[in-house]
This record gives structure tokens, C-alpha cells and sequence, in this order.
């Protein structure tokens, strides 16, 4: 199975009085896909996700400048999502792409919150990296034994 492909985030977020309010409106104008006053003082910024990494990075910080508004509401492909797992999967998915250009991450025990909602995910992958957890030293990870501290 291929990778999920391009994705939606859309932060809505004001009014508000916070003083983060013009900063927020100010980047949301200059780094979303797309940015627009969708009543008084209440933003839509939506950002496309696929696999460059700058969006993620700009979703990211706007999420970090709005994210604990109580008018704030994040949507990840249709569907209104929590902060912390959009939070994760923005960070992952965008070093991810930095390293390698795809995700490469190890499913030892299924996939994570932020998996879900990540474009990146690719169940084919999660499945062919999936690796039952083992004992702390598994065999072989150290041919002449595991180290032994000194006290």
C-alpha cells in the first residue's frame, strides 16, 4: 500500500485577546496554503501537506502561536483532530522528510495517535517494520555480551 498522499490541516482560530492575535494573523497571511477572515476576527489558515517539508514546519509554529485558544479548532483531512497528536506528527513528518524523504519509522508496536493522521503513514511499511519487542539485549546486538556497569 502507497502512502496516504497530500493532506489538508486547517486551523480556525479567534477571536481573541491575546496579544499573539496580529503575529498569528500576520503568519497565517504569509505561510499557509491559504488564509482567510472567515467572520470578525475569526481565521481560517489552511496548510497542504505532502512531502515538503516547509508546511509542516509552518503548521507547526502557527499551531504553537494558536494551539491553546479556546476558540481554536484543528482540522486534519475533514476531521477535527486534538492538539497534541497533530503537534507529534507535524514534528515527525517534517524531520522525517528532512532525512530521508519518506517515513522510515518502526511500528514495534503499532502505529501511534500521530500515525493516523500523518500523510506520510504507509501501512505497507508499518507492517514490513513492525518487530515484536524483544529482550532487553537482544541476541546479537552485542557479540561480546551486553555491558555490564560498574559500581
Amino acid at each position: 500500500m502507497a502512502i496516504r498522499g497530500p493532506l489538508q490541516v486547517v486551523l480556525t482560530f479567534g477571536p481573541t485577546s491575546s496579544p499573539l492575535y496580529d503575529r498569528a494573523v500576520s503568519f497565517a497571511r504569509s505561510r499557509a496554503t491559504e488564509a482567510a477572515e472567515i467572520a470578525p476576527g475569526v481565521w481560517r489558515a489552511s496548510f497542504a501537506l505532502g512531502n515538503d517539508p516547509g508546511p509542516y514546519a509552518s503548521a507547526w509554529r502557527l499551531l504553537g502561536l494558536v494551539g491553546n485558544w479556546k476558540g481554536t479548532q484543528i482540522d486534519v483531512g475533514g476531521s477535527p483532530e486534538p492538539l497534541a497528536p497533530v503537534q507529534a506528527m507535524l514534528t515527525c513528518a517534517r524531520a522525517w522528510l528532512r532525512s530521508m524523504g519518506c517515513c522510515r519509522a518502526s511500528f514495534p508496536s503499532g502505529p501511534w495517535p500521530k500515525c493516523g493522521l500523518c500523510p506520510l503513514y504507509d501501512e505497507g511499511w508499518a507492517v514490513e517494520s513492525f518487530a515484536p519487542p524483544g529482550p532487553l539485549y537482544p541476541e546479537g546486538l552485542f557479540p561480546e555480551g551486553p555491558p555490564i556497569a560498574s559500581g
